[in-house]
This record gives C-alpha cells, sequence and structure tokens, in this order.
C-alpha cells in the first residue's frame, strides 16, 4: 500500500468455504484427504506419527512459511505470501490436529507441508 495507508495492517476474513467434492489421494505410503475448507481456517489432522514427529515437521514448515524475519516481498496486490496463525497441536481419536490461518500464503506452502509430513512417515493427512 502506498500513501497514508502505507504501513497499516489490513484484516482480511474469508467466509467463503471454499467448495468442491472431497478427493482422496494416495501419496507414497500415505493417503491425503482434502474436504472444503475456509483458507483463514483451516483444520488439519495427521494420523500414524507420534506427537514429537508432528511437532517438528509443523514447527518447521510454519517458521519457512511465517517469514519471521520479514524477508518476503510483497506482490503486487501487497500480500507477502505467508501463513498468519497456527494453533497448538492437540489430540484427536486417531492423530493430531492444528487449526492454520493461510493468510497470503501460496498453494505451493500447502503443498511443501504434504511432501514433509508425508515423508517423516503420516499414514493419512485430512484438511478440511
Amino acid at each position: 500500500m502506498e500513501g497514508i495507508n502505507a504501513g497499516q495492517a489490513i484484516q482480511v476474513d474469508s467466509e467463503t468455504e471454499l467448495t468442491f467434492a472431497a478427493v482422496t489421494f494416495a501419496s507414497g505410503a500415505g493417503e491425503v484427504v482434502l474436504s472444503p475448507f475456509v483458507w483463514d481456517w483451516t483444520p488439519l489432522e495427521v494420523l500414524g506419527l507420534s506427537q514429537e514427529a508432528v511437532s517438528n515437521v509443523f514447527q518447521a514448515w510454519f517458521l519457512k512459511w511465517f517469514d519471521t524475519d520479514d524477508e518476503n516481498v510483497a506482490t503486487e496486490e501487497g500480500l507477502f505470501g505467508v501463513v498468519h496463525f497456527m494453533s497448538e497441536l492437540e489430540p484427536t481419536k486417531e492423530g493430531w490436529r492444528v487449526t492454520l490461518d493461510l493468510g497470503s500464503s501460496p498453494v505451493s506452502a500447502v503443498e511443501d507441508f504434504l511432501f514433509r509430513i508425508l515423508d517423516a512417515g503420516a499414514s493419512q493427512v485430512r484438511i478440511g
């Protein structure tokens, strides 16, 4: 942003759920279940890994996409391509869940997480 609004934070709420038929696909020994979700409040559950393993993957991924050092350059639209929030890791009946605000991050941030968690040995990842 330029002028009087330069440096001002803006709030963007996406009240619209990404609507599509749920999709399940295999990736190596793991499976991904992708269901409709809201980009700035995305539930994500991981099955088949210990709390420590899931936590380590989430922390490394979040620190990369959160841009803690403010090094990302804004696009023409004023977006920085970052994740805004990750909740605490919570146990579920079958695994571990967090809720994410994917902010202005690109789809490649989600792909990066999937590659990392599946490479760590997750049996299933549920998004949405």
